[in-house]
């Protein structure tokens, strides 16, 4: 059961609002972000689906022509169900992300930490510390940004450690507003997907 919960506090991470002043992407920015998701989980039996919802707060702490550093915040609740049960977990995490400039391109590695809360119902509530490191790569198209980004996360509660991979895209349509939708998925046999829609505000 404490594999199962595992997986789903990953989930909770990935219907979650992250991302990795350049141009027109994300890293670099000071914004606020909100997501609102659909997650499912493939297991023997009923699959498990519900819905996650995300706040995130990025702060560029130093940017040039070359490289910078962002810092992050964020918090993410998930509510699932399948097979007459019913899981919810809220995870708050901190993290900062260091990114490089290749041409145009922004390749990114970020380290986070944090806590996370979950219960299923019938059973024990349990919680515990994680934590991981993403790393990816931040395209630009003319305003319009797509980024590929594999996540490595640990949940020492429940003595487990899980890759996902995920793809987003995001546009700024004003100078303070922006839209984004992401996709992710997890390793193994009992597979972890979530969609998420994101919207950004510049501050």
């Amino acid at each position: 059961m404490k594999q199962t919960i595992h997986k789903l506090v990953a989930l909770a991470l990935m219907l979650g609002t992250s991302a990795a002043a350049f141009g027109d992407g994300l890293l670099g920015q000071n914004y606020f972000g909100a997501g609102l998701g659909y997650a499912r989980v493939s297991v023997p039996g009923p699959n498990w689906d519900g819905y996650g919802v995300g706040a995130l707060l990025n702060q560029n702490l130093m940017a040039n022509d070359s490289y910078g550093v962002d810092l992050t915040g964020e918090a993410a609740i998930l509510r699932v169900t399948g097979g007459g049960d019913r899981f919810r977990s809220t995870a708050l995490t901190v993290g900062a992300n260091a990114f490089t400039m290749v041409n145009d391109l922004k390749p990114f590695v970020g380290v986070f930490t944090g806590w996370s809360f979950n219960s299923i119902r019938g059973l024990d509530s349990t919680d515990g510390w994680l934590y991981g490191f993403n790393f990816g790569l931040e395209i630009p198209f003319e305003g319009f940004t797509v980024t590929p980004v594999f996540t490595w996360t640990r949940d020492q509660d429940a003595k487990e450690s899980l890759w996902s991979a995920g793809i987003q895209g995001h546009y700024w349509f004003s100078e303070t507003m922006g839209l984004g939708l992401s996709y992710s998925a997890s390793e193994g046999p009992n597979r972890v997907q979530a969609v998420t829609a994101l919207l950004t505000v510049r501050y």
